[in-house]
């Protein structure tokens, strides 16, 4: 019988009928009073529940089939701002308001085609995995949802729906109605309650050094004083007065109580198990020879070892917040207020309006100082913008007109007035943030395999210390059960768990500092295995900005005169070559083509004063064939100019390339332009000439690529990201050159934001001092739990020091891998 149908009974027969029932709700931990009459059944029992509101959000969870949700917690669920009388579940009238389209402008993705959604949420009210799992399959069961999940360690949902068939509305409603809160990450109520987090811990570590401190006052005096030294009473108080001390370390060591209780009720052990049961016997050791004056007290032992248990989950805490905050900082960045110019270009009457109501073709003004407010495309004005934000780059980039503008980057020069091309969550600094925050919690082969060392090494250890009790019990009593201790303290495998994972994220947060985004988390983790450097050509090692370079024109045709008339029948045009003209012509006669014509592959025709003009490849715009690989100018088909362009190299390139062959690493060179311009690219870079290949097709890259993986060689890709997307796929490792709008659409395993080519030697760098940190935290891991374990087996160390000892060996994992973040600062 479903819950929903149960009738309701008072909670005085609740006790006539089940004698485990206590008055205490079910579902939130609140006193249930003596007169009320709200109730559920599970596990064949009756449970209380303190208002309607916990029974309403107890039989939506039970009823969807989630009532697994109750056998992982390992605490309750809290209330929003503490406030007992107003329940989650009963606070949803407000959500409708996620459904207005200038809500929506600031968080939600919208499909090119057809009418899918997503959006990523904070979920509140999460007190351990098992909440994270309730909300994800919450959201899965929501009709209209195609994919929902959680990153675990973020604490956010990623979800995708169809328009057509839900709504936002309807998506926070049923987190609301399992008694949490999914909240979009665009709002400040996260970052409030991320902060909350971070000072809750710190309260923690701090209450835990104090009571450390005042412990180790009253015990070091008597490990190093003979026993008439200090009298009986004197010790006796001591003892007592570091007993109470230890009571608050007790319980700001709640986390791991947690831990273990939920690894209790999920029958799997995690570290949290050896760790609460490590201190739960060492305190009980303590209290029995307090009380029985008999045996050594260690609760200076305790203190230390919760003070620097905390004091590693505090750093590690605090690089997760910081790549986190990296992401913040993007979400962030946009001005809450544009200028927009109402009557644009026939008046410069401007006005003041949010930047979430800003649309895609709206005109705006930026004046010196200000931060653009989305993605736009610059109309008048040539300005220096700072892209720090983006790139890393302290140096201005200077912006012509046709210049793409990101959203969040500063005007640093003149008044600039663009036009609105991408708005919201489609612009790309909210596209980086979200590829910035898929990065966070994702899960690489190394830490995958560590996390399954320590699940299985911990459940080992327990049973190691038990083991090692039992045999000092005949060898000698007195002493087994310190052993045991000592054992289970020192054994605990913190340090491994450790190991990788935090020397991975403080890599990913210091190279994307640098300007190389990591979408995918091998990346690190294959880097240090390439052999082979794999580099399209235009727009990765050159600019991707053509410039003409000489004009050859017949008798009678001046050079600014066939410019005016290739910039004329390039009017509409905003492909390299159109711009080039155009820039060349700048200050050439203004001339009007009529009946322009695009020819795909060949070129562009017009009419100008009754003549066919045709400019592009010399095969379209001339009636006789020419061997120059160049742009050319005819009328009627009869020969007028020739325009020879070039593509400069980056500033950084010839030196990249040279870093990388002494680094030991192969150089390709693949690039779809004729042979001759292949070469001498080759040739300035230093490229040996078998490893550079022109005029190849997409299909011949990837199979140029297939072919040397087949020999073994490892492979990193890097092109634009776009036309490059099956070679980038097939590579090892993949680096797309960003470009603006196109940015939501790359699929590679890093994108580049840095103009600088060198930030990818930045980033090899960076990953093989990633695996020397990760080499250097397991071989510590492994010597000090060799080395130790036999010590504290034979009774050498006492429970004392082991806990020390485990203590210092985490806390050194975490700051050798805090080194990685040197160069982020």
């Amino acid at each position: 019988m479903s819950v929903l149908d149960m009738p309701v009974m008072p909670i005085s027969d609740l006790f006539h009928a089940n004698t485990d029932v206590t008055l205490s709700c079910f579902h939130c931990g609140l006193p249930v009073l003596p007169d009320t009459k709200f109730c559920i059944s599970f596990d064949g029992s009756y449970r209380p529940m303190c208002c309607v509101g916990c029974e309403a959000v107890a039989k939506t969870i039970i009823d969807a089939g989630l009532e697994d949700y109750y056998r992982q917690r390992s605490g309750f669920p809290e209330l929003p701002n503490g406030d007992t009388s107003a329940h989650p579940a009963q606070a949803n009238s407000h959500l409708q308001q996620f459904d207005l389209p200038a809500i929506q402008l600031n968080y939600v993705v919208s499909a090119e085609t057809g009418d899918t959604k997503s959006a990523e949420f904070y979920i509140d009210g999460v007190t351990c995995n098992a909440c994270l799992w309730l909300a994800e399959s919450a959201l899965q069961r929501v009709h209209g949802v195609t994919s929902a999940s959680v990153n675990y360690i973020a604490r956010r949902a990623a979800v995708t729906w169809s328009g057509a068939e839900t709504t936002l509305a309807l998506i926070i409603d049923a987190v609301a109605r399992v008694g949490l809160r999914a909240m979009p990450v665009a709002t400040a109520e996260q970052q409030i309650l991320r902060a909350r987090e971070q000072r809750t811990l710190l309260i923690q570590l701090g209450v835990a050094l104090l009571a450390m401190m005042q412990v180790m006052m009253f015990t070091v005096p008597l490990y190093f004083s003979a026993t008439d030294d200090i009298s009986y009473e004197a010790r006796r108080l001591m003892q007592w007065a570091s007993l109470l001390l230890t009571l608050p370390v007790l319980y700001v060591a709640k986390p791991f109580w947690l831990g273990a209780l939920r690894d209790l009720r999920t029958r799997h052990i995690s570290m949290d198990a050896p760790i609460a049961l490590a201190i739960a016997s060492t305190f009980a050791t303590s209290l029995w020879a307090i009380f029985s004056e008999r045996g050594a007290v260690y609760l200076d032992s305790i203190s230390m070892f919760v003070f620097l248990l905390l004091a590693s989950r505090y750093l590690e805490s605090s690089i997760r917040g910081r790549a986190l905050s990296y992401v913040e900082r993007l979400t962030n960045a946009l001005p809450a207020v544009a200028t927009l110019l109402v009557a644009y270009p026939n008046s410069r009457k401007s006005t003041d309006i949010a930047s979430a109501a800003l649309n895609i073709g709206y005109i705006i003004i930026i004046d010196t100082g200000q931060l653009i407010p989305d993605d736009a495309v610059l109309l008048e004005g040539d300005g220096e913008v700072s892209e720090a934000i983006i790139t890393g780059e302290s140096r201005a980039a200077i912006h012509g007109i046709g210049a793409k503008l990101i959203g969040g980057t500063l005007n640093m020069g003149g008044p600039l007035i663009a036009r609105v091309t991408h708005v919201g969550a489609a612009s790309t600094l909210a596209s980086i943030a979200r590829l910035a925050e898929q990065t966070i919690g994702q899960r690489t082969q190394l830490t995958v395999l560590a996390d399954r060392v320590a699940r299985i090494v911990a459940p080992a250890l327990i049973a190691m210390a038990c083991l090692a009790g039992l045999v000092w019990f005949f060898i000698d009593s007195a002493q087994s059960f310190n052993v045991a201790v000592a054992v289970l303290v020192v054994t605990c495998p913190c340090a491994i768990a450790l190991a990788a994972p935090l020397a991975y994220t403080s890599s990913t947060l210091m190279i994307s500092s640098c300007g190389l985004l990591i979408v995918r988390g091998h990346v690190l983790e294959m880097l240090p295995k390439i052999t082979d450097v794999v580099f399209d050509k235009t727009g990765t090692l050159t600019t991707g900005e053509l410039a003409i370079k000489d004009v050859k024109t017949a008798d009678g045709m001046s050079v600014n005169n066939a410019a005016a008339i290739a910039a004329a029948l390039e009017i509409g045009a905003a492909h390299p070559i159109a711009i080039a003209i155009k820039k060349f012509a700048l200050n050439g006669h203004t001339i009007v083509a009529r009946q322009l014509r695009l020819i795909p592959g060949g070129g562009v025709e017009g009419e100008i004063d009754g003549h066919i003009y045709r400019f592009g490849h010399s095969a379209f715009a001339c009636s006789e064939a020419r061997d120059d690989d160049a742009f050319v100018l005819s009328c009627d088909e009869q020969w007028l100019a020739t325009f020879e362009v070039e593509d400069a190299l980056k500033a950084d390139a010839t030196a990249t390339i040279a870093s990388l062959q002494q680094a030991g690493l192969t150089v390709h060179l693949l690039s779809g332009d004729r042979a001759w311009r292949v070469k001498e690219i080759a040739q300035k870079l230093g490229i040996n000439s078998e490893c550079s290949l022109a005029e190849q097709t997409p299909s011949q890259k990837l199979a140029y690529l297939q072919q040397l993986r087949s020999t073994g060689r490892k492979i990193a890709m890097i092109g634009d990201g776009v036309n490059d997307a099956p070679v980038l796929a097939a590579a090892d490792v993949s680096i797309a050159m960003a470009s603006g709008a196109d940015l939501p659409r790359l699929t590679a395993d890093a994108v580049l934001l840095s103009p600088k080519l060198t930030t990818i030697l930045s980033a090899f760098k960076c990953a093989h001092r990633t695996k020397r940190i990760i080499k250097q935290n397991f071989a510590w891991a492994i010597l000090y739990n060799v080395t130790a374990i036999p010590l504290a087996l034979i009774n050498v160390i006492n429970p004392a020091w082991a806990a020390i000892g485990m203590g210092v060996s985490g806390l050194i994992v975490v700051l050798n891998s805090m080194r990685l973040l040197r160069r982020a600062r």
